[in-house]
């Protein structure tokens, strides 16, 4: 038999348990162990057990409020990366039809040979291609496609008439502004998860502890009751928890 004494082995544990179970079996054990803390203790269950079961359940009410509110909080940072995903891709569709526009009806000067005005469209157009496909919510893929929109866009071989030069110089921007947001809102999602695996360790670790604390307070208090005499009172003494997540292949990855 092992005992979980390491950290990462006490994560483990906890997170095979929600902590609102761990509180609801700490409220039902609480008052039975103070009623016959006399007995737990000589049965090896001391009063600072005792005391360190009622921190684990004070300490896990407030971080599954806390909890709580970090996941509106995530949810609603998620929301704004999905929205900024979502016009990012309006704007590289805006931009690829007005790359076409511009290859569709660009003037070549007078003295271009035609098969110069043929490779300059066939070039574009292959750098139009390579932004097609799928993107879902891939920010990164989304800036590489932005960026090669913006470099179309940018080039010399379709440049605008004077009248045309203020909307794509406006259509130039709105790409750039969307290619500066992304990175931003991606490193914030990878942030709110790290935070979101280190919260999700501390919180399991207490589920861990406060668990195998009372599992050493109800084997003491049903030995105590069994060699008292008194087998009603020690059916008491028995852990009412199912496993209610599966547990994970080690600290800080989803199973």
């Amino acid at each position: 038999m092992t005992i979980p004494v390491t950290r990462e082995e006490i994560i483990r544990v906890g997170a095979r348990f929600p902590s609102e179970a761990i509180v609801a079996e700490i409220d039902r054990l609480l008052p039975i162990a103070a009623e016959d803390q006399a007995l737990l203790e000589a049965g090896g269950y001391g009063a600072e057990l005792l005391d360190a079961l009622r921190a684990h359940r004070a300490t896990l009410t407030t971080e599954t409020a806390e909890r709580r509110a970090q996941r509106g909080q995530k949810k609603s940072a998620r929301k704004s990366e999905t929205d900024a995903i979502v016009e990012a891709k309006r704007v590289l569709r805006a931009g690829i039809a007005m790359a076409e526009g511009a290859i569709a009806h660009r003037v070549p000067p007078a003295d271009e040979p035609p098969e110069t005005t043929k490779r300059i469209a066939i070039d574009v157009m292959a750098a139009l291609e390579a932004t097609g496909g799928r993107i879902d919510l891939d920010s990164a893929k989304l800036r590489t496609r932005l960026a090669a929109v913006a470099a179309v866009l940018g080039s010399a071989s379709i440049a605008p008439a004077e009248s045309g030069r203020a909307a794509r110089a406006a259509m130039i921007a709105r790409v750039q502004a969307a290619i500066t947001a992304l990175p931003a809102l991606a490193e914030e999602k990878k942030a709110a998860q790290r935070q979101a695996l280190t919260d999700t360790d501390a919180l399991d670790e207490i589920d861990g502890r406060a668990y195998l604390n009372m599992k050493t307070l109800t084997k003491v208090g049903r030995t105590q009751w069994i060699a008292e005499g008194d087998p009603k009172r020690a059916a008491v003494y028995t852990l009412q928890l199912r496993e209610e997540r599966a547990p994970r292949t080690k600290p800080g990855t989803d199973a």
